[in-house]
């Protein structure tokens, strides 16, 4: 008999699966400042006839034959399932630092820290006039932690970048409601979720899966096929020892009061088409019940907006953030040792800090971090443990990532494990997987992101150096993973951006032995499908031949004279993807990036040349740049302006300190060209703008000094508004007024804000029409029609300038 305490370290060790722990008579316990004992032997959490949460589960069900007590033991198990699944992360890729311990699996709830998020307006097709003005402003964006994103409303999009913890969340919530609900204990759902009774029962479901259910059916016949239906289905299929009445679930969600539908992954869904199918289902899901609780996650790129919902969209992690979640993640991978702990986690820390200076020094103040979502922080940890230094671009981070998942570590049989990682790791393995992700990515986005086990068998066992590989390869991966993973049928990277650098090595090891560059890579310019393959492929030709990288740069950029002869679109994607490229490269040549520049600026000079003459949507109509799909044309222009803007936008009244002004026709003032960037703001913020240093210039603004803790503009840190040539935004008329008087000073020049009068005046054409180009045409300013979705780069819409020359009027 092993005593208890030795179990439990057995157990916390990663020596034995939870199922394994309970079968030998463990307990778990959660703790925390909320403690929670689930005192059970078996994988079942016994309810108790006093719990009144999940009595009024029960009351809202047709329980067929069960009597009150198998209900509640049935709801028990399900519960304990759900606690199971989310009460731990395991970090494949982290060979253990103790040689006795498999992997490194951290306690979720100890790990989780809560991230910033903006929380914007709820959806309406139709603007809803009736509501009061407290309801108005309640739904206006607002800046919240993810612990409080439950209080927010029934319908929530939770959306953000790829690995911004978006899954993480919703494992959060399914945690702490299971055991609250188990415990009958509302105070835990309370501090974890900021969330008042009834606790609701939490149902996760992958949503893509929906899609692919209904992949099976005719056109036709998918109407009859609801999502409240699958949900039923999947999950009695998922857990098929419960012995709850079939259609539990389909009760509850057509009830709607006492459940929360946690339905992850809507990007996940492969195209367009079938996203609108599946974005469709949710909202009929939802019509006509209020109760219904639905959180639905999506990367920010391919949300459209859901009918009703909210979104909420995560921010990058802050260094506070990243201190946290690495401070915690040693604290379990070295849980004997504080001074350990302590020692590792001020080295990461440290090397992060040192690649981020060096990182602003070379690109600017203004650069986005390289460390900035939790996927990036779990890389850092992989390549700290196994690799004790630490890479400073994404290329080479992703690769040595990849390589440490591929390592040989031990399965659940420790002689199986050996056998199949002598037989898979190392450079065979690596050679391996980049045949698979090239083969997946071929396949387009549609099919390109999963492969069934058939279909990868038979693909390893048609190439006659990986077919003896196949079943080993494919049993390591079904059983802990590797770089991919299982997830039922089918088989996928456990990121997409893996599969994507891995796509890149094999375009370098194999193909471009045989092509040039501009037979493998000229019709991948324009399929935002590759983009981002095509920007590792320069990432990790500049760590093994920067002389091929730098020319693979100068041929994108069209600098070899390639580019010249094709059209204008592909000019464009070629010119976006080298300025891109040569942000990342640390060593890009100076004179490169600034030829690059310049190549880009005279683009978008031609493009204004043209505007007169040309309709823009033949011009950019073609071209997908990344991740965008509506309105193309504007939006592959505010592309070119972000990379233009790290690269250097050196248009006169930028990003200069003084503007450059237009005379103003009947009047005696000139106006600026563009409106004033984040990048000009900035220099008043640095000259001490909010600070007492300038009260004197408050003239009119006596109020402002009232805002004591208003320290710079309300969305300076958005992502959507921040870039150096994006106008500034969030500002009030004090601050605007105080940029004036304080541009006056520094510079000797008289400069104010322009009244009424001279506003409309500098906006009017006098030729006619309401709009400064005229009368109304689509493709002249920044409006709901371009489908931006946020501010756009000064002097994006050259056909929009105003007769006076000042841009960016309206819209």
């Amino acid at each position: 008999m092993i005593k208890p305490e030795k179990l439990r370290q057995l157990f916390e060790q990663g020596h034995l699966s939870q199922e394994e722990y309970l079968a030998a008579g463990g307990k778990i316990e959660e703790h925390g400042r909320s403690s929670i004992h689930l005192e059970e032997s078996t994988a079942q959490m016994v309810i108790g006839g006093e719990n009144n949460h999940v009595t009024a589960i029960i009351n809202q069900v047709q329980r067929g034959k069960l009597t009150d007590a198998e209900m509640r033991e049935e709801i028990g198990r399900y519960l304990n399932w759900v606690v199971s699944e989310n009460r731990t992360i395991t970090l494949h890729g982290i060979q253990h630092p103790d040689p006795n311990r498999k992997y490194v699996t951290l306690n979720l709830d100890s790990i989780y820290v809560p991230l910033r998020a903006i929380a914007n307006e709820v959806r309406h097709t139709q603007p809803n006039f009736g509501h009061s003005l407290s309801e108005r402003e309640s739904a206006e964006p607002r800046n919240i932690t993810l612990d409080q994103v439950l209080t927010l409303g029934p319908r929530l999009a939770i959306t953000g970048g790829p690995g911004c913890g978006k899954t993480t969340v919703l494992m959060h919530i399914a945690w702490a409601l299971a055991a609250a609900l188990g415990q009958n204990n509302a105070a835990l759902a309370q501090e974890k979720l900021r969330l008042a009774p009834p606790l609701p029962l939490p149902i996760y479901l992958p949503i893509n899966r929906y899609a692919d259910h209904l992949r099976q059916f005719q056109p036709t016949e998918r109407r009859q096929r609801t999502l409240a239906a699958f949900i039923s289905q999947y999950m009695i299929e998922r857990q098929s020892t419960l012995k709850l009445p079939e259609d539990f679930f389909a009760q509850l969600l057509a009830n709607g009061q006492h459940v929360i539908l946690l339905l992850d992954g809507l990007d996940e869904v492969p195209t367009e088409e079938e996203r609108a199918i599946v974005t469709q289902a949710v909202e009929d899901l939802v019509q006509g019940h209020a109760a219904l609780r639905v959180v639905v996650t999506c990367r920010t790129v391919a949300y459209k907006g859901i009918e009703q919902f909210r979104e909420v969209r995560v921010q990058s992690l802050t260094e506070e953030h990243i201190a946290t979640l690495i401070r915690n993640a040693y604290r379990w991978v070295y849980a004997g040792s504080e001074e350990r702990q302590a020692q590792q986690t001020n080295d990461l820390l440290q090397g992060i800090g040192k690649m981020e200076a060096e990182r602003r020094e070379r690109l600017g103040e203004e650069a986005e971090p390289l460390v900035n979502s939790p996927l990036l922080v779990r890389m850092m940890l992989i390549v700290h443990i196994s690799e004790r230094r630490l890479p400073d671009q994404r290329a080479e981070l992703y690769l040595k990532a990849v390589e440490n998942l591929l390592a040989p570590t031990y399965g659940r049989d420790v002689h199986v494990g050996q056998a199949i990682g002598k037989m898979v790791g190392g450079k065979r393995a690596l050679a391996m997987v980049q045949y698979i992700a090239f083969q997946m990515h071929q396949r387009g986005e549609s099919q390109g992101r999963e492969i069934t086990g058939r279909e990868l068998h038979e693909l390893l066992a048609a190439h006659s150096s990986f077919a003896d590989l196949a079943e080993p390869f494919m049993a390591i991966t079904y059983e802990r993973g590797t770089v991919m993973e299982a997830k039922g049928a089918a088989y996928r990277f456990i990121h997409l951006g893996f599969q994507e650098l891995l796509v890149a090595r094999y375009m370098d090891d194999v193909l471009l032995r045989q092509q040039s560059f501009h037979e493998l890579l000229a019709d991948k310019l324009t399929d935002s499908w590759w983009r981002e393959v095509l920007l590792l492929l320069a990432g990790y030709l500049a760590l093994t031949s920067p002389e091929r990288a730098e020319a693979l740069l100068r041929y994108w950029a069209g600098l070899d004279g390639q580019l010249a002869r094709w059209d204008v679109n592909v000019q464009w994607a070629g010119a976006e993807l080298a300025a891109t490229a040569s942000i990342e490269w640390p060593e890009t040549p100076s004179a490169l990036r600034k030829r690059i520049a310049q190549q880009v600026r005279e683009l978008l000079e031609a493009a204004g040349q043209r505007a007169g003459q040309n309709d823009l949507q033949t011009v950019w109509g073609k071209l997908r740049m990344p991740y965008l799909y509506k309105s193309i044309q504007p939006l592959i222009r505010d592309q070119m302006h972000v990379a233009f803007a790290v690269v250097g936008d050196d248009r006169p009244g930028v990003c200069t300190l003084e503007p450059e002004l237009h005379p103003v026709a009947g009047t005696e003032i000139a106006i600026a060209r563009y409106p004033v960037t984040n990048a000009q703001f900035r220099y008043f913020m640095q000259d001490g703008g909010y600070t007492a240093k300038w009260n004197k210039v408050w003239s009119k603004g006596l109020a402002w000094r009232e805002k004591e803790t208003w320290h710079e503009p309300r969305f300076w840190r958005d992502e959507r508004f921040n870039q150096p040539n994006q106008p500034v935004v969030g500002v009030s008329w004090y601050e605007a007024e105080a940029y004036a008087n304080w541009l006056s000073a520094v510079t000797g020049q008289q400069y104010r804000l322009p009244t009424d009068e001279e506003w409309e005046k500098a906006a009017q054409n006098p030729n006619g029409g309401d709009y400064p180009w005229g009368e109304w045409a689509a493709g002249h300013a920044n409006t709901v029609a371009a489908n931006i979705g946020r501010t756009s780069a000064v002097g994006l819409f050259p056909k929009g300038v105003a007769h006076g020359g000042a841009h960016d009027m309206v819209g």
